[in-house]
This record gives C-alpha cells, sequence and structure tokens, in this order.
C-alpha cells in the first residue's frame, strides 16, 4: 500500500476513536449533574432559598456598615386596642437610639429579608479570590439570632451593570447575588430607623385638619412674629368676616382673610422630615445654619405640639457636569431640639414665604346691616347720619332691614345697600403701623341696635399720595389705595340724588 494512503487512513481511524470517546462521555454523564444544572436554572428564576425563619423568633440582629454598628432587638409592650382591649404588640427598636421615636415599619424592612433570606442566583460553589467580589473588607455584615440558630451574612461589592450585590453566608462556600432593594438596606445608618413624621395629617377631602392652640412664627425677615390663635369671644361671632378659627395677633391683631385656613393652614399638617442625618452638637451650629435660623415654628396643636429649627440649604451633590438645577433643594432642620439633625424638603416648608400682608383680611369691619341703628360717614367736614330700620320677619325667622332715612327722609332702599357693600368694601392691603399725625378724610362709623359702635377711619399718607392709612377702631393698623375715598365721595351724592350706586372701584 502506499505509505502516504496509509498514513491517512491511520489518523482517520485517530479521529474516529477520538469522536467516539466523546460521545462515550457526554451519553454516560451521570444523572445528578444534570438535575443540579436543572434545579440552579429554576432556583435563579425564582430565587434561591437560604434561611427560613420566622420574625417572632429573633433575638438580635447586628449590622455593621460604614456608618458604624447598631443592633436591634425585640421590644414587647401592652397596649389598648381600638376595641379597649390589652393586647401585646412587639416592636423592633435600635437599642443605640432607643431614647427616640422610631419607625415602626423601617426595621422590619430590614428584619423580612434576612429571616427569610434568599438569593437572586448562585455565582459559584466557592471563591478563592474574596477581593474580587469586595468581601474581603465588606461594604456590611449582618448576624442574627432566631431561636438556637445564628446567622452571619457579608456583603460585597455592587454589580452596577446586573444591578445585584455580591454576598457570602457564613457556614457556606458558595457566592450569592441579592437585588440592589434588599442590599441597599444594609448599607442604611441607624438614624434612618427615626421617625420622620413631624405633624400628624388632615383630611383634604373634607378640609378637616387638627386644631391649633398656637402657631408662631419667627424669621429674620420679620419685625415681629407672626403669630395665630384660636378666635375667642363671648359675644355673637356669626357676623364676623369670613368666620375663620383664628385671629393674627401678631404684628397686629386682625381677622384672617378667607383663603388662609384654605390654603396656607393645611401645609403645616402631614409633614414629614427627609431623614435624620446624625446627632446634632450645637458647637456646630453655624455649620448648618442654625446660629442665625431661617426660620423656627412653634406649634400647640390637637395631637403634639411641635417646635421646628430651619437651618441653611444642604450642599447639593457635584456631579462631573457639576450642579443639578433641578434637584430638590434640602436644609438642615432640628425637630423639637432633641439632639438629632434632620433634613428636609425646602417645598414643604411653605411658612419660610409666609407674609402677614398675605394673611390678614382685606375687610376689617364687616356687620351685618340688620344688626345696625345708623351708619355714620364723616367726608369732607360734613357728616351724615343714615338711620336704619330692621324688622323680625315671621316668616323668615330673621331679622330684616326695611327701610333707612337721612335728615327724616326716606331714601330708597335698594340703592342704599349697595351703597352699605360699598361701605364695608375698604379692602386694605397691607399691614401700616406707622404714625399719622393728619386729620382723617374719611371715618365710617358703624352703630349696633344692641348698643356699642365700630369705626374705621382713613388718612392721607406724605410718602406715597396715592395711598391712605387706615385706623381700625382708632388704632392705625392697615394700608390701602386712597382712590376708594374719591369712590366714596362720588356715591355719597349718588345716594342723596336717588341715583344708582356703583360699587365697582
Amino acid at each position: 500500500m502506499n505509505k502516504k494512503i496509509k498514513t491517512l487512513l491511520l489518523a482517520l481511524g485517530g479521529v474516529i476513536v477520538l469522536v467516539a470517546v466523546l460521545l462515550a462521555l457526554l451519553l454516560t454523564k451521570p444523572e445528578e449533574d444534570s438535575e443540579t444544572e436543572e434545579s440552579s436554572s429554576a432556583a435563579s428564576d425564582e430565587g434561591i432559598s437560604l434561611v427560613d425563619e420566622s420574625i417572632d423568633d429573633l433575638k438580635q440582629l447586628k449590622i455593621t456598615n460604614e456608618s458604624g454598628s447598631f443592633e436591634i432587638l425585640p421590644e414587647t409592650t401592652t397596649e389598648t386596642n381600638d376595641d379597649g382591649e390589652e393586647e401585646e404588640v412587639t416592636r423592633y427598636i435600635v437599642q443605640e437610639l432607643k431614647d427616640y421615636s422610631q419607625s415602626t415599619t423601617s426595621a422590619r424592612a430590614l428584619i423580612n429579608p434576612l429571616i427569610m433570606l434568599s438569593a437572586d442566583s448562585k455565582v459559584s460553589d466557592g471563591v478563592d479570590d474574596l477581593s474580587k467580589y469586595g468581601l474581603d473588607k465588606p461594604l456590611a455584615t449582618a448576624e442574627w439570632t432566631c431561636g438556637d440558630n445564628s446567622y452571619a451574612l457579608k456583603l460585597g461589592m455592587h454589580n452596577e451593570a446586573a444591578g445585584e450585590y455580591y454576598f457570602m453566608l457564613d457556614g457556606d462556600e458558595a457566592l450569592y447575588t441579592m437585588s440592589e432593594s434588599s442590599a441597599e438596606l444594609l448599607l442604611d445608618s441607624a438614624f434612618s430607623y427615626i421617625e420622620t413624621k413631624l405633624t400628624e395629617s388632615g383630611d383634604s377631602s373634607t378640609g378637616t385638619y387638627p386644631a391649633m392652640d398656637m402657631l408662631k412664627i419667627i424669621r429674620p425677615d420679620l419685625d415681629e412674629p407672626i403669630v395665630l390663635e384660636p378666635y375667642e369671644s363671648e359675644e355673637d361671632d356669626a357676623l364676623r368676616s369670613y368666620n375663620s378659627n383664628y385671629v393674627l395677633t401678631s404684628p397686629i391683631h386682625s381677622e384672617l382673610n378667607y383663603y388662609v385656613e384654605e390654603e396656607y393652614l393645611p401645609t403645616l399638617f402631614g409633614l414629614s422630615a427627609e431623614e435624620a442625618v446624625g446627632y446634632y452638637d450645637e458647637a456646630e451650629a453655624a455649620n448648618f445654619g442654625f446660629d442665625e435660623p431661617a426660620a423656627v415654628l412653634e406649634m400647640n396643636y390637637e395631637g403634639g405640639d411641635v417646635t421646628l429649627t430651619v437651618g441653611s440649604e444642604v450642599p447639593m451633590a457635584v456631579t462631573e457636569d457639576g450642579e443639578d438645577e433641578d434637584a430638590t433643594v434640602y436644609r438642615y432642620l432640628l425637630v423639637n431640639n432633641n439632639g438629632l439633625l434632620y433634613t428636609i424638603a425646602e417645598s414643604d416648608l411653605d411658612f419660610l414665604n409666609w407674609m402677614p400682608d398675605d394673611l390678614i383680611t382685606t375687610l376689617p369691619i364687616l356687620p351685618n346691616i340688620v344688626t345696625l341703628s345708623s351708619l355714620e360717614v364723616e367726608l369732607d367736614g360734613q357728616s351724615y347720619t343714615f338711620d336704619i330700620v330692621n324688622e323680625y320677619d315671621e316668616e323668615s325667622e330673621t331679622d330684616k332691614t326695611t327701610g333707612v332715612s337721612y335728615n327724616g327722609e326716606e331714601l330708597d332702599l335698594d340703592i342704599f345697600k349697595k351703597y352699605y357693600q360699598l361701605a364695608i368694601s375698604s379692602s386694605v392691603e397691607n399691614i401700616n403701623l406707622d404714625d399719622n399725625d393728619a386729620d382723617p378724610l374719611l371715618t365710617i362709623t358703624f352703630n349696633y341696635t344692641e348698643g356699642g359702635s365700630e369705626s374705621i377711619a382713613f388718612y392721607p399718607m406724605e410718602s406715597d399720595s396715592r395711598r391712605m392709612q387706615v385706623a381700625v377702631n382708632g388704632e392705625l393698623t392697615y394700608e390701602g389705595r386712597i382712590a376708594y375715598i374719591e369712590k366714596v365721595r362720588t356715591e355719597t351724592e349718588h345716594l342723596l340724588n336717588g341715583e344708582t350706586v356703583d360699587i365697582d372701584w
């Protein structure tokens, strides 16, 4: 046989033998290996169960991470439920912060993934180089005991591409991964478990909120603090302006504008801090803006008392592209001076921008005409007294105005009612407590049938010829547009001449 052909046949025979050996190995692979692969694949989809305990058996949990170490222990107390029955309630408390109010749900959110620990996937059955996965210097460790069983976990580096963290469990040489949401709970500091709720919530659907006993806002830009207190009077208050439950008592005493209870006060309820970030050292007050606070809010209300001290803005994180202009602005916050430092979104602090001028009523005297015996108007050195007749109407069971006269002559009642609307529509715009030695240009006095009177007087201002200063019951309090006086002058003539009164000005 040709030597080359013989060599080729021998080579071909060798290839055939190698293929036969390979097929034999594949066909005779142990069944358990195949089953292990299938099981591993299924576990990767559904999670690999590593710990299966009950929270009722938890004795202790210790977390160590970059912020330090802290221990969570169960505490069982006896409380009265809504049915008036006593029952035992177990809460899980960070012991290092046990003197502070803590969230009842945050600790459970950490505990549950550990006592029912499962891995998203198994990376390998063993690890030769721990540093490759950040496990030589773990980001966090967790040690916990349930009943007679103890566990310890090391959290390694973050695999950003997969959105997972590596971890290992003591007693198990395998390397696993867990989700970011579970892993990052292990990275939180002890202060993340502090209760961040600051004030009770109201019911926006019904517009009802906890009643306040006092509200005080102190700010550097205010000469006097803003103070609101409940309206209290032994007199009939059914005819008060807007029937507000509160009055402004500082910097002046004033009824509130109608929208204050609808738009301003609700922003004080349901407040929450962003987070507690650590202990507060008063020696570092200047570092957080507490040497000159942006605002101090004191509120006594149904549900608790709270004092919030607002400091400077929290510095924004700087990225490669610079500060994010759209990022939320936070401020440092002290709560009841309890020794902790918090942060809060500036957008939640509406009271940083409240001004007394925004709160005052625009109609400082607003009596119902049926409560008056007469209306006096002093204008341009002349006094006009309009006598009002009110009678009880049996059909409606209310008092009604049936007539009005001037110097004994009856006036058109419908026209006078329009004029009366003008008389109570002085529309003050802001507070002005400056002294004023001038004589009033206009004074309107409301004399009540049951006795007593109230007056509102309007004075020129040297600083601005278009403005007037307003005194209520002899006290200079407000400021408004002097065009009101000219309007009263014009419409007084129309009233006396029996002409239509126009109240728009």
